[in-house]
Order: C-alpha cells, then sequence, then structure tokens
C-alpha cells in the first residue's frame, strides 16, 4: 500500500484540504484504503497517533445516490452500540470516521450464527432516532436506470428493470435501519469483536429487504436463513418474514444488476460489465422467475 505526504495526497485528492480544520498539525502517515467498490477513501493519522478514515464526497457518490450527511446521521446515531465507527468530522467534502482497527473478514469469515445477531442489532435499532427519509427501491432503480446510457434501451436489462420496477405485495413489516451492504468484506474482527464499517448505503427501509441481500452475500439458503434470522429476533411468524425476504429477492438483484451497470460506465472495467450480466442471467433462470 502506497504512502504519500499530506501535501501530495492533496494534490491528488483536493477534498483533503477540509480536513486543514481539524487537524492543528498534518497527519504524519497518510495512504489510500479501499472504501468498497464507490470510492477510494484515507487511512490518515495524526502526530498523536491516532488514526482516521476519509470517505470524500464526489461525482460517484451523486451517481450512486450516496450521502456523506446520511452517513453521518446513521453512525452519530448507532454510536452507543458499538457496532460500526465514531463519526469524528462532517464537511461538505466528505465525512472522517475514526478506523477500525482489525482484520478484513474474507469469504467465509463469519458464520451465519455471528452474521445474524448482528444484522438483528442493526434491524431492533430505534429507527425514530434517525432522521433520514424512508428508502424508496423505486426512486433507487429509476436513479440507476437514468444514469445509464440507451444502449441499454430494448435489451434483456431493460425487460428485467420494467419486469420487477415495483414494489412487492405483501404483508407490511415496521421500517427498520438497513445497511445494505452487510457482507464479509464490510466486517471487521478486532479485540472486542466483530465491527461493521461501509455505512453509505444505510437506510430506514423493510427489513426483509435488507435480510434478503445478507443472505444472498453469505450465500445461504432462503428459508434456512430466514428461520435462523426469526429464531434470532424470537419471531414467531416465520412465514411472514420468508415470504417477504422470497418477495424481495428478484427485486435486490434488479439493484445490482444495474449497480454494476452503473459501475461499469464510470469505472469502464469490464468485471462489472460482467457481474451486470451474471445477475441478469440469475434473474432469466426459470428458478429464479418468482411471481411479481
Amino acid at each position: 500500500m502506497t504512502w504519500f505526504s499530506w501535501q501530495q495526497a492533496k494534490q491528488l485528492d483536493p477534498s483533503l484540504n477540509a480536513l486543514d480544520s481539524f487537524f492543528t498539525t498534518p497527519p504524519v502517515k497518510i495512504q489510500t484504503v479501499t472504501g468498497g467498490l464507490t470510492n477510494r477513501c484515507w487511512r490518515l493519522e495524526s502526530s498523536r497517533g491516532l488514526a482516521y478514515v476519509w470517505r470524500p464526497s464526489s461525482k460517484v457518490c451523486n451517481a450512486f445516490a450516496i450521502s456523506r450527511h446520511n452517513e453521518y446521521q446513521v453512525l452519530n446515531a448507532i454510536s452507543p452500540l458499538g457496532l460500526g465507527p465514531k463519526p469524528v468530522f462532517l464537511h461538505e467534502q466528505g465525512l472522517l470516521v475514526e478506523w477500525m482497527q482489525g482484520e478484513t473478514l474474507t469469504k467465509p469469515g463469519i458464520e451465519l450464527d455471528e452474521l445474524l445477531p448482528i444484522a438483528a442489532a442493526i434491524h431492533q435499532y430505534p429507527a425514530e432516532r434517525i432522521s433520514l427519509a424512508p428508502f424508496s427501491y423505486l426512486s433507487r432503480i429509476d436513479h440507476y436506470w437514468l444514469a445509464l446510457d440507451d444502449r441499454y434501451v430494448g435489451t434483456k436489462f431493460d425487460v428485467l428493470y420494467r419486469k420487477w420496477r415495483s414494489e412487492p405485495s405483501i404483508e407490511p413489516v415496521p421500517l427498520v435501519l438497513c445497511h445494505f451492504d452487510l457482507g464479509c468484506y464490510n466486517l471487521v474482527r478486532g479485540d472486542n469483536g466483530v465491527k461493521v464499517i461501509d455505512w453509505e448505503y444505510a437506510g430506514l427501509a423493510d427489513p426483509r429487504l435488507d435480510l434478503a441481500l445478507i443472505l444472498q452475500l453469505a450465500d445461504v439458503p432462503v428459508e434456512y436463513g430466514v428461520a435462523q434470522y426469526c429464531k434470532v429476533r424470537q419471531i414467531e411468524d416465520a412465514s411472514l418474514w420468508l415470504d417477504g425476504v422470497q418477495a424481495w429477492l428478484p427485486r435486490t438483484m434488479v439493484m445490482a444488476m444495474l449497480w454494476y451497470l452503473l459501475a461499469y460506465k464510470l469505472w469502464d472495467d469490464e468485471q462489472y460489465l460482467n457481474s451486470a450480466h451474471e445477475f441478469k442471467d440469475l434473474l432469466c433462470l426459470e428458478d429464479h422467475c418468482f411471481e411479481n
């Protein structure tokens, strides 16, 4: 991993200039870190040995409908839970959070019986304490689709987007805090257990949507995963949750498909296009042609 001087880093990423008002003396160690697939972030260490992550705002954030202000709201609200990094400094140019010391997990770096209690703790946080607008599935996929080129109009991508452009017809449950990207790559195991990072997609939504994403990322059979989750939360009517997760599953694939198409447009990297095709093919398989 490459190290930079403070001046070099600011030349590469002018958003770092916003931190001149935070640090009384320039950081002594600066390096880039992977901030998920969405954005390049910076690890900064102060002269006092305190480590932080700078999560800049950028055109990429706008493209994916990411708000650092919303991310700050979530992290600030859940700070007492000790589940994620504490937000330290918010600026229109980005968000500074504490560095989570530990080892980022790799698949299969966490068992389901350890993962699901983390998901349940997030979902059970009092939603009324977070000042966020509810997540809109339709707004999100429309945002992705409208940001794409016309080359996809009339293709199978277009057909699938339109087929699944609807909220599922399921019995509602209360909206909760959802992480929306609770994969092993966003989990850090340290001395104080497993912590969750990269909350940039977090929002208030149907927890069954988040659970569908979690089980897909963990590559766990849906029936088993839902049953285990309900056991953790002592939910008696597991059928309500299974029906909801199954209804959301194809829609999570549509979101992922469009996300990867947009990533391909932004970075022109074939791996993103390949991933978009993989989700398209999954949706086209007979076993994944769920009822609308």
